[in-house]
């Protein structure tokens, strides 16, 4: 059975004089600036105090949920507040209200079936006239907010009713928007102090020695989003936490920076411009079968007049405004005062160890033995085993200057994951690392680093290098014996347009002889015994050095040589009776071949004049 009406007692008019002392009381609060909740408590307060209204309140149409929500609420009568603190949105007047944009009069509210919560509540209350009105104005999460006032006894909304409570209404939604201001006002005071402070902890942490995560965690405090820094000169990337939190987490997040997302955060770092944080960029990347696309402020970072890198800064949808934007530039700058610092200390350590590498495969016994106390001040006990390696170009010697220094950084960065302490620098055209040798020799491991490096070195140069490397050293002589053996082995390499990893035992006597084919000797030995033949191939299409090599490579034997060749042995036999009336060579003489056979390789292996084809 359905509740029963309470009766409606008559209400006592109300003066115009209580009217205007309600509308002071509101008009108060619009140039008080007070706070925002304490403004639309003291608004339903005033309207309800010395008035026909029993009680009033503001609700906040919420359209995520569908209810009609109950922000605040005065009842003159103890104990007869709210029953419940939400309606379902779309049996409440607050929708039609948002929606009309009218003030809405209840007339019986105990038996108005439209609005079914609103009758329950007014029954359970005994509230029987109400009006609810829109203010026009929203609250703190966005929400359309109304006022609503109730009487326990029958109210009739005269015009001039009607116009108090929308005077009320507008009074209130103008103490609601300076209200707004005045938060808005004191968010943007705190961020500008923020903003001035900024530089003050971060220049602490940079000047203290901090490393990079410290900064970016810093960083992200700041600017309230993940961050990351990509080094251009060292080639690293340094991220903070995941921009994609739902997809990755942050130690997933790292490891794909670090990993398969680094060429793609490279690429965005070189192509960065200066925007002042105003601009944002896709950021995107695969990761198995995970991709994602990410909004981004990419901004460039300079050392020294240079373009070092880049910060990435992943902010909210909205982007930065101008007190976040005046913060990133504090943390732009002090980013790139941490990679001058760091490129500096790189700079200083690689001068350090180049000194140290140069003494050691110059000096003496007896003074190399005396670099052993230099070494282990970078870390580094050359008296005990170790491990050396030597990069070379596989395109030409003498590779450009920018060049090395890319593959020395490809190297350290490498290395500088795995490896304690390492000495890697330029030597002779090449560049020489020394390691300390792992458990046994762990020769498994000490590959892997080769592989990594070849790895890194490609992409960092953009071509192949050779890498090459000998057994465990233990002791300066020992490691500068395997630095002559690398040596050797990169110049054959190179000779036969090998790449990747290589030792001096792959080539077997080749290698030797690329000793000699250093010195004058050979070079009068190549000129004397096959000098004429080279001009006349340079003249003639160059046909017979490649014959003559494969004769002397088969022992004289001619099937075997045409076979090789891919011609006729009637051909070949042509081609070599032309060698003898040319340049009377004796090709029946074994001496002979071998002189000639000789003469070739070291031609071949000096690098000199033409590489011959092999066909």
């Amino acid at each position: 059975m359905a509740r029963a009406a309470t009766p409606r007692p008559a209400q006592p008019p109300v003066t115009e004089a209580e009217r205007f002392r309600a509308l002071r009381t509101v008009a108060d609060l619009v140039s008080a600036g007070r706070d925002l909740e304490e403004v639309l408590e003291r608004v339903v307060v005033a309207v309800c105090s010395n008035s026909a209204w029993t009680s009033g309140g503001i609700m906040a149409a919420d359209f995520e949920v569908g209810h009609s929500v109950l922000v605040t609420e005065y009842d003159s009568r103890e104990g007869h507040g709210a029953t419940k603190r939400q309606w379902e949105l779309e049996t409440s007047p607050t929708l039609e209200v948002v929606r009309s944009g009218r003030p809405r009069v209840i007339e019986d509210a105990q038996n108005n079936a439209q609005y079914p919560g609103y009758m329950r509540d007014a029954r359970a209350r005994g509230l029987n006239t109400a009006v609810v009105l829109p203010l026009g104005v929203r609250d703190r999460v966005g929400r359309d907010m109304v006022l609503s006032v109730h009487s326990q006894a029958h109210v009739p909304v005269t015009e001039a009713e009607s116009a108090y409570l929308e005077t009320v209404a507008g009074l209130a939604a103008i103490a609601v928007r300076r209200a707004g201001d005045l938060i808005e006002e004191r968010a943007m005071s705190h961020k500008l102090r923020q903003a001035v402070a900024a530089q003050a902890p971060l220049m602490r942490r940079v000047l203290g020695g901090a490393g990079q995560a410290d900064v970016i965690d810093l960083a992200e405090t700041l600017l309230r989003c993940p961050v990351a820094v990509v080094d251009i000169l060292s080639g690293r990337v340094h991220p903070g936490r995941s921009p994609v939190p739902g997809r990755l987490s942050n130690s997933e997040w790292r490891a794909a920076a670090a990993g398969p997302l680094r060429p793609h955060l490279m690429t965005v770092a070189r192509l960065a411009e200066d925007t002042g944080f105003f601009a944002r960029r896709p950021v995107n990347g695969e990761i198995g079968a995970q991709s994602f696309s990410v909004e981004a402020h990419v901004e460039p970072l300079f050392a020294e007049g240079e373009r070092a890198g880049a910060v990435v800064a992943f902010a909210s949808e909205s982007g930065f405004d101008e007190f976040d934007r005046l913060i990133a530039e504090q943390v732009r700058f002090a980013l790139s005062v941490q990679l001058v610092r760091d490129h500096a200390r790189s700079r200083a350590d690689a001068a350090g160890q180049a000194e140290l590498l140069d003494r050691l495969f110059q000096a003496g016994p007896r003074d190399r033995a005396a670099l052993v106390p230099l070494g282990a001040r970078l870390g580094i006990d050359l008296a005990g085993p170790c491990r050396l390696a030597a990069i070379g170009s596989g395109a030409e010697e003498g590779t450009a200057a920018p060049v090395r220094a890319a593959a020395l950084r490809a190297v350290n960065r490498a290395l500088g994951e795995t490896a304690a302490a390492f000495l890697a620098a330029a030597h002779d055209g090449d560049l020489v690392l020394i390691v300390p040798a792992g458990p046994e020799g762990d020769e498994a491991a000490w590959i892997r680093a080769l592989e990594r490096i070849e790895a890194e070195v490609a992409w960092a140069t953009g071509a192949p290098p050779i890498v090459a490397s000998g057994a465990v050293c233990t002791g300066p002589e020992r490691l500068v014996a395997t630095r002559r053996s690398c040596a050797r082995a990169i110049r054959a390499a190179r000779a036969l347009g090998r790449t990747g990893l290589v030792r001096e035992t792959e080539f077997g006597a080749l290698a030797l002889l690329l000793s000699a084919a250093d010195s004058e000797a050979a070079g009068d030995l190549v000129r004397e015994a096959i000098g004429p033949l080279l001009d006349y191939d340079a003249a003639h299409g160059g046909v017979m050095a490649p014959t003559l090599r494969a004769y002397c490579r088969h022992g004289g034997r001619p099937q075997a040589t045409a076979d090789e060749m891919g011609i006729h042995v009637t051909t070949l036999r042509y081609r070599l009776g032309r060698l003898r009336e040319l340049f009377a060579l004796d090709l029946g003489d074994p001496d002979t071949r071998f002189a000639l056979d000789l003469a070739l390789r070291l031609h071949r292996l000096g690098g000199s004049g033409t590489v011959f084809d092999e066909n």
